[in-house]
């Protein structure tokens, strides 16, 4: 008896609640909101290697407590697939970039958060094209059970 309780504690403690782009998700001492997630094939000058694409996030927090926070408390996100076999690494270089271009202040990321205040952040990944076309991507927020899905627009539903 006390197996089946601790397996259905524990397939429901790690499941993930999917929320959209511009949702709220709370946390200690923050509160995260994801701007947007775009693939893109490059970043200005920057391309990726050969048959990958580049996954771009932006999102921006707030310090929602009354004193500062350290930035190693600060939220931080992972690029995986679904089912977490996969988890995709920053391209820093094309971050940089993308950070510029969306004004992104990254000298002050190692910087503590005053109370209330609120810091933009960017991420670029770089993702093959066939797990990008394949679905099941998502941006995880770290030490939450939250994502948001990686969804692919179509060029011609772009236009």
């Amino acid at each position: 008896m006390f197996v089946l309780v601790a397996a259905i504690f524990l397939s429901c403690s790690t499941s993930t609640e999917y929320i959209n782009q511009g949702d709220v998700v709370a946390g200690k001492h923050y509160e995260l909101i994801v701007d947007k997630v775009e693939v893109m094939d490059s970043v200005q000058f920057i391309d990726p290697a050969e048959g990958n694409v580049f996954v771009a996030v932006k999102f921006h927090y707030k310090n929602i407590m009354e004193q500062t926070v350290e930035y190693k408390e600060l939220p931080t996100i992972t690029l995986t697939s679904s089912e977490g076999e996969k988890t995709y690494k920053v391209n820093y270089e094309a971050s940089n970039i993308y950070a510029i271009v969306e004004d992104v202040d990254y000298s002050k990321m190692t910087e503590p958060l005053e109370a209330g205040q609120t810091r933009m952040d960017a991420e670029v990944y770089e993702v093959p094209k066939a797990d990008v076309a394949a679905g099941g991507l998502e941006v995880k927020i770290n030490k939450t059970k939250k994502a948001v899905k990686v969804e692919v627009v179509a060029a011609e539903e772009a236009k």
